[in-house]
């Protein structure tokens, strides 16, 4: 028997003067996206589209769904002509599924559950969006770019668990085979489980969680190169060449075709499906052992072909379609060529100036310059003179992995409290540094050291160099600190500081003063402290040991002062 529903809307109002007041509840707080799963799309049936088109949904969960106060929409992919509709109060059993279909009279057919009615007018044969919300929280939403074969259902493949992220994928969809007829010659199969889409002949395919199935080949514009190490110092060219993309889309990198400017070439093969997602990054490797490629993460790809260390051209493919490339003008020996995060496309990647040498190690420990298999940190100056920055006032949130705004340090936010003009455990171009304390929170980034000479140097880094309230940071001619006397410095400054007379002043980025303080001379391989007040001074007594355990010298750098 046909049921037209009628919806009733109930507002519980607070309402003022003598009367209770009651809370208004939002209906939709308690729903999630993936509680329910768009699996199958009946878009062009055989005949007459209207009446006939259906759309089957799947409770991944063990409990009951509700349908009621979901709103089904349908629109175009650029987001136009949108339609909505509410559904019933009905239930979706756990681990069931359940078709909506669009029928205009008479009762639901058998393999309908219930009618949506004619408010979603035709849904598109060739393209289109198919979602499921409450309120402004999208249970889940599908696309399709192509048509499918009439009379023939578009279906998540049964050979992946049915949920709300592996079915935003289009590859994992397929028109439904041609012996699951369930009616006239109508193809699809509503309300149960679907069978494995079956791989085309002759078409790539891949092995994921021990199922196969369709690789998904990049497309132009699906990959950007990224950064890439044609002159590794850690290892030796052979193994410790390596070059990294950023996908764009979710693609297979199987089939992917590498070829550098002398025209060799590669091309990636592998039976598992070498999947990365959207906005995931993915590491090419000359050598996947990191006992002698330099210490690299885990890379994805491991490939033969040589890229030269002068000039060079790499250039990405599939089949006949060209997906990316780029040109290394020049390559420093240890540092990879890396493109600045705020260029993360096709057209900045061809343009030089968008890429920096990188300035940090991917180790703790040592190693070569770059960044991986993950984010470029943005671009800044190098000390022997690099490209200008180009992402100022922001740093990169080692915590996070993400870009945020430098935190300029207040008037009274900074003190000098510590400084080795003259050691005697290792040279002075190696040893000498000085130490801050927060009174507050800021980032050193910008920060500029003077002496009394006037010799300056401004302290850079792609990372957010962060001193935290109540914390103390080291600032050293080297961060090495194998070779720097074991102190744990974050930033290094340039110029050499007198044992006799001398002075250090930090300038913010403004140029005002924040701190300075100014001593007669050094006592060698004894640092002088001061009060976190900028008060009085005296020697440390307390030594530094060195990272091979013989004597250093006397210090606290990076921890509170042993004398008053």
């Amino acid at each position: 028997m046909w049921r037209w529903w009628s919806v009733v809307v109930v507002t519980t109002m607070t309402t003022t003067g003598c009367g209770p007041s009651e809370q208004v509840v939002d209906p939709c707080a308690s729903r999630t996206a993936g509680e329910l799963v768009i699996t199958e799309l009946m878009l062009d049936p055989d005949g007459a589209d209207t009446g006939a088109e259906w759309v089957e949904l799947y409770n991944p969960g063990s409990t009951p769904r509700p349908l009621a106060g979901l709103s089904l929409y349908t629109k175009d992919l650029d987001g136009t002509n949108a339609r909505t509709t509410v559904l019933p109060e009905l239930l979706v059993p756990p681990g069931a599924w359940y078709v909506l279909g669009d029928v205009r009279e008479g009762p639901p057919p058998p393999w309908v559950n219930a009618s949506y009615g004619e408010a979603l007018g035709a849904l598109g044969n060739a393209r289109g969006v198919l979602g499921l919300r409450c309120g402004t929280v999208v249970l889940d939403e599908v696309s399709w770019t192509r048509g499918t074969r009439p009379g023939h259902s578009l279906m998540l493949s049964g050979q992946v668990a049915p949920d709300a992220v592996v079915n935003d994928l289009e590859a994992n969809w397929c028109d439904a085979p041609d012996d699951a007829i369930y009616f006239g010659i109508d193809t699809g199969t509503p309300g149960l489980a679907n069978p494995a889409c079956p791989v085309a002949l002759g078409a790539p395919s891949c092995f994921e969680n021990g199922v196969v199935r369709p690789v998904v080949l990049a497309q132009p514009g699906d990959l950007v190169l990224t950064e890439v190490m044609t002159r590794p110092h850690a290892a030796s060219t052979a193994n410790g060449q390596w070059f990294e993309v950023l996908a764009l889309a979710q693609v297979d990198l199987n089939g992917l075709t590498l070829a550098n400017g002398s025209g060799a070439s590669t091309t990636v093969s592998s039976a598992a499906c070498l999947r990365v997602d959207s906005g995931g990054y993915a590491l090419f490797a000359r050598n996947g052992d990191s006992f002698v490629n330099g210490g690299l993460p885990q890379p994805m790809v491991v490939y033969s072909l040589p890229l030269s260390t002068g000039n060079e051209r790499l250039a990405l493919s599939v089949g006949d379609a060209g997906i990316d490339a780029l040109a290394v003008t020049s390559a420093t020996l240890g540092h990879a060529w890396q493109l600045d995060p705020d260029r993360l496309d096709q057209a900045s990647n061809d343009d030089p100036a968008s890429f920096c040498r990188a300035n940090e190690r991917w180790a703790p420990d040592g190693g070569d310059f770059g960044s991986p298999g993950a984010p470029n940190p943005p671009c800044s100056p190098v000390p022997d003179g690099g490209p200008l920055l180009l992402a100022p006032n922001r740093c990169l949130d080692r915590a996070s992995g993400t870009l945020r705004a430098l935190r300029t340090p207040p008037a009274g936010a900074l003190v000098i409290t510590e400084w080795l003009a003259n050691p005697s455990a290792v040279p002075d171009a190696t040893g000498e540094w000085v130490e801050l304390f927060g009174r507050a929170g800021f980032d050193l980034n910008g920060l500029t050291l003077v002496d009394a000479s006037g010799a300056r140097s401004t302290l850079t880094s792609a990372w957010c160099l962060g001193v935290e309230q109540g914390t103390w940071a080291v600032v050293a001619r080297d961060t090495n600190r194998a070779a720097n006397g074991n102190v744990p410095a974050v930033a290094t400054f340039g110029f050499t500081l007198n044992n006799g007379a001398e002075s250090i002043s930090v300038l913010g980025a403004d140029g005002g003063v924040l701190d300075q303080v100014s001593f007669a001379g050094s006592r060698a391989g004894v640092s002088t402290q001061r009060a976190p007040d900028g008060g009085a001074t005296c020697p440390s007594t307390s030594r530094v040991w060195l990272v091979d355990g013989g004597p250093g010298d006397l210090g606290t750098p990076g921890a509170a002062n042993d004398c008053p």
